[in-house]
């Protein structure tokens, strides 16, 4: 039976994921490979501003099919007309390549090795490098904040993939749909096989009563079939029981023998009654026969529906110095790391807050673009970037509720007077915040020793280990992400941070 199912309505894709997708999973880690090598070797600013052509090895995109299995490299077998060789005989076989045809062609497997190419967009590439990486310790929950979707079963559905089906559900259907069709169909099929025999009967043998199911229990109709059939069929014991199906096939020979036997011709009447039952059975059996199979309405699976979680409420501040001891090259090293954190948190969450503070003698809360363009300069006073920190959390971020993180990027650089200050400011802030980052910025041509400031971050590193994070020594922005990598992890497990081709 031809089956036509519209699938006009659903996605024009592969419901079950596209093919571009499951390519790009399939290949995942040569995919990962390219892109580590493309960060390795590419500018802090290129990563994520265009996509990745992505040679992926012909033998690897050979997708496996069902076919005859292959045949064995030697027969212990004579066939028939061999007039060459007998049993226990060996055959040379031709070397490789050199049959008929284009195997031996060496330009075809030039051909052949050919690689195949998929292109990874700037968001993958940023999607791949940001993947297994999160806020640590985010464990101040607001349900109703940051926007966090999860896959959870939520029921069955009549559509799917095969390995979603629910047997037990699907079974239970089919047998209770079986249950049914059976005792139905065996009862119309019996109806039918027995007015027949009646019709045939009343004119071959009219002294023999008629078939009555009216009014009758099961087993009384089963005992009334045999009676009538005993008289015809020659396999029949009236006085014995009998199940439906030898019943069925009781009053099928019968109907048979005495169509064969009695051949006159039968009152139109009845010979239409005949006929139309007969063309009634046939469809009566179709019945009887899918009650055993599967159909359509019987499939059921599994799905997932996207439901909203308790989520956390965070934000992040962007601390950097923008005094005249922070040259340019200083500057840009900070600036790629603030950038990377930045497309990072738009990346993993969306609705996560980024306050960005500049400071030179005093600190101030400016927009994106002024963070990242500004040409303002000025004198060191680092303390005031905490401050104005504690000010911002104090007026809008509540730590019973918002999840705080900073990031603090300087040269190191700071009056001697404010370094009591700002201990005294830090000491102040790292209770309240799940983490402090620091990165201490370098020109990449001038040797320079750690900084006061350097020392100060890891006595409070030593005291606050889990809230104190210190990177020292950035001079380039490859080391500015490979200090993002160290600060974010791949599931929480450390990186080092010398490590340039580390694993994304």
């Amino acid at each position: 039976m031809t089956v036509i199912r519209d699938r006009r309505q659903e996605a024009p894709n592969d419901k079950y994921g596209t093919d571009k997708e499951r390519f790009r999973l399939r290949y995942k880690a040569q995919i990962k490979k390219a892109i580590q090598n493309h960060v390795s070797e590419s500018s802090i600013q290129d990563i994520g501003t265009k996509g990745i052509s992505i040679p992926i090895p012909k033998e690897m995109t050979h997708e496996p099919i069902f076919h005859h299995a292959g045949a064995p490299d030697s027969f212990r077998k004579v066939f028939p007309g061999n007039v060459s060789f007998d049993v226990g005989d060996r055959i040379n076989k031709p070397p490789s390549g050199s049959g008929k045809g284009d195997k031996g062609d060496p330009s075809a497997d030039a051909e052949d090795s050919e690689d195949s190419f998929i292109w990874v967009s700037e968001e993958e590439v940023l999607d791949l490098l940001f993947e297994g990486r999160s806020l640590p310790d985010m464990t101040k929950l607001a349900a109703d904040h940051v926007k966090i979707m999860t896959s959870e079963p939520s029921g069955h559905t009549n559509k799917g993939p095969s390995h979603r089906m629910d047997m037990a559900i699907t079974n239970k259907k089919r047998k209770e749909e079986s249950l049914v069709l059976s005792k139905t169909s065996e009862r119309r099929i019996l109806a039918n096989l027995s007015e027949q025999f009646n019709i045939l009967a009343s004119h071959a043998m009219p002294d023999l009563d008629a078939i009555d199911l009216d009014g009758k229990t099961k087993s009384e109709r089963f005992q009334e079939i045999a009676r009538a059939t005993s008289f015809v069929a020659k396999d029949i014991d009236a006085q014995q029981t009998y199940k439906a199906q030898q019943l069925c096939d009781a009053l099928m020979q019968s109907v048979t023998t005495l169509k064969t036997n009695h051949t006159s011709p039968l009152p139109e009447s009845s010979a239409k009654r005949l006929q139309i039952l007969e063309n009634r059975l046939a469809d009566q059996f179709k019945i009887q026969q899918r009650s055993n199979s599967y159909q359509d309405q019987h499939l059921t699976y599994e799905y997932d529906d996207d439901v909203p979680v308790p989520s956390a409420k965070a934000v992040m501040f962007c601390l950097m110095d923008i005094s005249g001891s922070m040259g340019q090259e200083e500057k840009n090293t900070a600036k790629s790391f603030f950038w990377l954190m930045n497309k990072f948190l738009k990346a993993r969450y969306d609705e996560v807050d980024i306050v960005y503070i500049s400071h030179t003698t005093t600190a101030k809360e400016v927009d994106e673009e002024t963070f990242f363009h500004s040409k303002e300069t000025g004198g060191t006073i680092v303390s005031t970037c905490i401050e104005e920190t504690l000010s911002v959390i104090k007026e809008r971020y509540s730590p019973a509720e918002w999840n705080i993180y900073s990031a603090q990027a300087s040269d190191g650089d700071n009056v001697q007077q404010d370094n009591p200050v700002l201990i005294e400011k830090l000491e102040d802030l790292l209770p309240l915040v799940q983490a402090h980052y620091y990165l201490e910025v370098h020109p990449a041509s001038v040797l320079t020793g750690p900084s006061d400031i350097l020392g100060l971050y890891e006595d409070l590193q030593k005291k606050y280990p889990d809230k104190m994070k210190v990177q020292e020594d950035l001079r380039s922005p490859e080391d500015a992400l490979e200090a993002f990598k160290k600060f974010f992890p791949v599931n929480g497990t450390q990186e080092p941070v010398s490590a340039l081709n580390a694993y994304l």
